[in-house]
């Protein structure tokens, strides 16, 4: 990424983490019609009931093959992640990265090993509002007959991804964390005076390895991308889905 002064923080994206709504795949295992399975990082299914074969078939990224006496037909690439919702009216975006300095003395050397622990990142979300879609998506509120938001007693957090945009001088980079926890936004409200200044809603988030996102046998926190010749397409569609990192 080049060395530019950047500023300006846009287009925060939330998407819920989802994990796969299909099963694994099993050999000589009866399958019914319309059942799916995710292999090879797609989903698949049953086109014609039957029992799958001793060993998995080699999955298409089109089109059917047949498994035993199945037949399965690909449907699209499996997604951990529900389609980002836009949250507009981004006011700040806090983030600080955690960690703690473990170190020892030995041989009159004060910090004879020393080294910083990867915890991941805490930070604030600052907003002119959250939007419905997002207090139901992430924050488990419920919206009832009338379009009123509904708070229970066990309205907790999802884990999502958590998208955006900082604007510079020369290139926008564009973020993702991948496994989110916040709590709840909160709000100031105050009696009407000669001045009013706008309220806006708050919440606090923190941000760690996703055991679900993996490169190599890594697990991913954070990605960060600039649009290059190379990178475009993944740039361009940044929020369309979640964009995954995998190695070259």
């Amino acid at each position: 990424m080049s060395n530019t002064v950047r500023f300006g923080i846009s287009n925060v994206h939330v998407a819920k983490y989802i994990g796969s709504a299909s099963t694994t795949w099993q050999p000589t295992h009866a399958y019914a019609a319309d059942a799916t399975v995710t292999a090879s990082g797609n989903v698949y299914k049953v086109t014609t009931a039957g029992t799958s074969g001793s060993t998995a078939p080699t999955w298409p990224a089109s089109g059917t093959v047949t498994d035993g006496t199945v037949t399965w037909t690909y449907v699209s690439a499996a997604s951990l992640y529900a389609t980002p919702l836009h949250i507009p009216g981004t006011v700040n975006l806090d983030v600080t990265s955690e960690g703690k300095e473990n170190s020892f003395a030995a041989d009159n050397n004060a910090k004879y090993y020393d080294s910083y622990s990867n915890n991941g990142y805490s930070g604030s979300l600052e907003v002119a509002q959250m939007p419905d879609e997002v207090m139901v998506a992430i924050f488990n509120f419920i919206q009832d007959s009338v379009g009123g938001l509904v708070e229970t007693g066990d309205s907790t957090s999802e884990h999502f991804a958590l998208l955006f945009e900082v604007d510079g001088d020369a290139d926008a980079g564009r973020y993702a964390f991948y496994n989110v926890v916040a709590g709840r936004p909160s709000a100031k409200h105050s009696t009407t005076s000669d001045s009013q200044d706008p309220t806006t809603e708050s919440c606090d988030f923190s941000a760690s390895k996703a055991p679900w996102v993996v490169v190599g046998d890594k697990q991913v926190t954070k990605r960060s991308l600039v649009s290059t010749e190379t990178s475009k397409t993944v740039y361009d569609a940044w929020y369309d889905e979640v964009q995954v990192p995998t190695l070259a």
